[in-house]
């Protein structure tokens, strides 16, 4: 059983924030292209009418894109707290998050993470896409070690610089 469990720091938690907004605006940016396509098909169709309905819903998309990708992320107010159990012999992870008040607790099958990503100061675990990740801080480790974590995740660890914080000092 390997176990992480305390408060993320701020700059990994910054930093996986704007891994996500980056992917989302990505597919933002993708839409954006498709109602511009439809926009000019529609304008060769039916003339102006027709054009510039789908032409200002894709500098919508754009813009909001574009805001995604390139605005910064602010400090978050509270700390994020969590503990992930991974249990190889059972097959399970457990995210157990600490909010005010209250607790959630997910448990998945190992089996569903797609990709871990290794980087100097943390994992990453993926599920279907970087919105359901789960960071692993590699400080936070309390029970197990990273080579045993390493040997659960083998066939899926990539190395990679998740972000340009590692850069600096954590």
């Amino acid at each position: 059983m390997i176990e992480f469990y305390g408060a993320v720091s701020d700059t990994i938690a910054r930093g996986i924030e704007r891994l996500r907004r980056r992917y989302y605006a990505l597919w933002l940016a993708a839409l954006a292209l498709l109602t511009a396509a439809v926009a000019v098909v529609a304008g060769i169709q039916s003339g102006v009418r027709g054009f510039l309905l789908p032409l200002i819903s894709a500098a919508v998309l754009a813009g909001l894109a574009a805001a995604l990708y390139f605005l910064p992320v602010k400090r978050q107010k509270g700390k994020l707290e969590l503990r992930v159990i991974v249990d190889a012999d059972a097959g399970k992870l457990t995210v157990v998050q600490y909010l005010p008040g209250k607790e959630i607790k997910k448990e998945r099958p190992l089996a569903r993470v797609r990709r871990v990503y290794k980087s100097k100061f943390c994992y990453l675990l993926v599920f279907s896409d970087i919105g359901s990740a789960v960071v692993c801080e590699r400080s936070l480790l309390k029970r197990g070690t990273f080579d045993l974590f390493e040997f659960v995740f083998s066939q899926k660890l990539k190395e990679k610089e998740l972000f340009s914080a590692e850069k600096t000092s954590v």
